[in-house]
């Protein structure tokens, strides 16, 4: 039952996102406002946390995807599925895999044997190639002694690349066995880069120090190391990295300097604060120890004129105008994130209804998504697809083999056709002088050509709802009234007899004129499914389907293409119909009056929608 007043997800999250975010602003607004000197110190130690916190985040988000993205890259080359040795599929999965990492230069995979598979974004293959076959001492180590996960190296210069590089290496293990090492460098260009655009959105110099005096990333090195580049400074250094005193930032040159002192109202209880004061500034400090990117620490850091830190009191109006503009600005993002997230709901949803109202090739995949549980069901929903799209491959595949309507009886009945006694039409169709033509023919071209004739044949037999059982050398056997029901089957088969007669005498098939020859009865039969147990086929007996037979042959005693017995005639009302014979049939007692066409099949079936008086005797 639909309910009585329903919700759009745009709407449920946007207007649920909307009240926590003016709840929260207020309460924080509250705070701000209401707040007293005494609470200055915690607020502003606070706010240093929060922006240290806000940069090592934001650096994190930089390098973790990488040992992330290496992570799932030695699980996949690590599976025994994945051909470890195919240099080719290594490429194919670098390759994918450095699309989700822009500040990745390239990937490198070196196995015990010194094979090397890499993969640059920039595509300086012979380059790469020449720069690869230097390997260091460390490198060396690493192969000899593995590490056990993600581990950084030192930054290197390459003077192929001319670039400084910040190298990660990963070990790819297949169970125990050690297969090999992937290497991931990152531009040390690309770390500067990043933290001045860091410097903008949190308004204040951010760097990175290596081993606490030297320069891994600053707004000015990228500046530094081109002019180093350019003069060749690189290639004669020990340390690849500049001091803190070679950047030509003054304020970083002094950071260890004796003249610091303790800031009394910022105490940061994740990070360090102090200032530095000179004749003409005064500056606050603020750095924060990383551990966890090689065996040097980093120290993250900025610095910030005490007075960009606003004075609580003074600022209150300045507060409450910026926070209500912060509720308006959070307000329409969280309507743009809503309006995006139930885009995706949306696009599920229309996925699931084209499933239903579409052709599969023509429903498209999901995108993958930046939301994991989105992506997941995208991942779900393509694999549903994919499972359907295999299930409606494999059901027209099946209908090659097996007559559609017999394959959707076998569907409704699962897989099991109950035995029928019933009235139905058969029709025997065989080839005229077949084994003459297979004496002419080559096997290849012999099988091509009887393909196309039974092509012919079996179009004319469904499209006027006959069902082909089975195929017989040259000869096709087709019901009609089973297993589907058809009050008109006689009339339907007698169509298809004239429409095979019809297309057989007008058509060539692979160069080949060809000539056939029909029988038609109606009576009662018995349809199932015969065979062993674990092969079945679906087929008609009786002394109907015989007779079908038998009329063919007699096509020969009589010079005719197209015989029908009686019990079918009878039921051909204003057909075109002339008596043959009334003749005995092997294999039956008494005679079987025998009935053809009034004329050459191909005038008779061109007249077949004209209304003409029947001729039966």
């Amino acid at each position: 039952m639909k309910p009585a007043v329903t919700i759009t997800f745009t709407r449920l999250l946007s207007g649920g996102f909307g009240l926590l975010v003016l709840l929260g602003l207020g309460v924080l607004l509250f705070l701000g406002l209401s707040g007293t000197r005494s609470n200055t110190q915690a607020l502003l130690s606070e706010l240093s946390d929060e922006l240290m916190a806000t940069v090592v985040d934001q650096i994190d988000s930089q390098l973790q995807p990488v040992e992330t993205q290496l992570d799932y890259l030695a699980h996949s080359l690590g599976s025994a599925r994945f051909p470890i040795d195919d240099s080719q599929a290594i490429s194919l999965l670098f390759e994918g895999a450095l699309a989700a990492t822009p500040q990745v230069t390239g990937l490198l995979m070196i196995d015990p044997a010194g094979r090397r598979v890499w993969v640059d974004r920039d595509q300086h293959e012979i380059a790469i190639d020449s720069w690869l076959k230097r390997r260091s001492e460390r490198l060396d180590a690493l192969m000899q002694q593995p590490p056990s996960g993600s581990l950084w190296l030192e930054p290197t210069y390459s003077p192929w690349l001319g670039k400084l590089v910040l190298p990660l290496v990963h070990p790819v293990y297949r169970g125990t066995s050690f297969e090999g090492l992937i290497i991931s460098p990152i531009e040390v260009s690309n770390l500067s880069d990043f933290v001045s655009q860091l410097s903008v959105q949190v308004e204040s110099p951010v760097f990175i120090l290596y081993d606490s005096d030297q320069v891994l990333a600053h707004p000015k090195l990228n500046y530094l190391l081109e002019q180093w580049v350019e003069q060749g400074e690189l290639n004669g250094r020990t340390s690849y990295l500049p001091q803190i005193g070679e950047v030509g930032d003054p304020a970083l040159q002094q950071i260890w300097g004796p003249r610091r002192k303790q800031e009394p109202f910022v105490m940061p209880e994740h990070a360090q604060a102090f200032t530095l004061r000179d004749s003409e500034s005064r500056l606050l400090y603020l750095i924060r120890p990383m551990q966890r990117y090689g065996d040097k620490p980093w120290v993250v850091g900025t610095y910030l004129d005490p007075k960009q830190i606003p004075d609580v009191f003074q600022r209150m109006w300045d507060i409450l105008i910026a926070g209500i503009a912060l509720v308006v600005v959070i307000l329409l993002l969280v309507f743009w994130i809503s309006r995006r997230i139930g885009a995706v709901v949306d696009r599920t949803v229309a996925g699931f209804d084209a499933v239903g109202q579409r052709p599969l090739r023509q429903v498209e995949d999901l995108p993958a998504s930046r939301i994991q549980e989105f992506n997941r069901v995208s991942v779900a929903f393509n694999r549903m697809l994919e499972g359907l799209r295999q299930n409606e491959t494999s059901q027209r595949l099946f209908g090659q083999y097996v007559p559609q309507a017999i394959a959707n009886e076998l569907l409704l009945q699962q897989g099991e056709l109950k035995p029928q006694q019933c009235e139905a039409t058969v029709l025997f169709c065989d080839l005229e002088g077949f084994t003459r033509l297979s004496q002419q023919l080559e096997p290849p071209r012999l099988v091509e050509t009887l393909n196309s004739y039974f092509s012919a044949v079996v179009d004319a037999i469904e499209s006027h709802g006959g069902v082909v059982t089975q195929f017989q050398g040259d000869a096709v056997l087709a019901i009609f009234n089973v297993p589907l029901a058809d009050p008109k089957h006689a009339l339907k088969a007698w169509q298809a007899g004239c429409e095979i007669l019809q297309r057989v005498e007008q058509s060539q098939f692979c160069g080949q004129q060809l000539h056939c020859r029909i029988g038609i009865n109606s009576g009662e039969l018995v349809a199932g499914s015969v065979g062993a147990k674990q092969r079945l086929n679906y087929t008609v007996h009786g002394d109907a389907v015989n007779l079908a037979a038998r009329l063919e042959s007699m096509n020969k005693v009589y010079g005719t293409r197209l015989l029908i017995s009686e019990s079918t005639a009878s039921q051909l009302q204003g057909q075109p119909l002339a008596f043959v014979a009334e003749a005995v049939v092997r294999g039956r007692e008494g005679k079987v009056r025998l009935y053809t066409l009034q004329d050459q099949p191909e005038d008779s079936l061109q007249r077949q929608g004209l209304s003409q008086p029947s001729t039966r005797s």
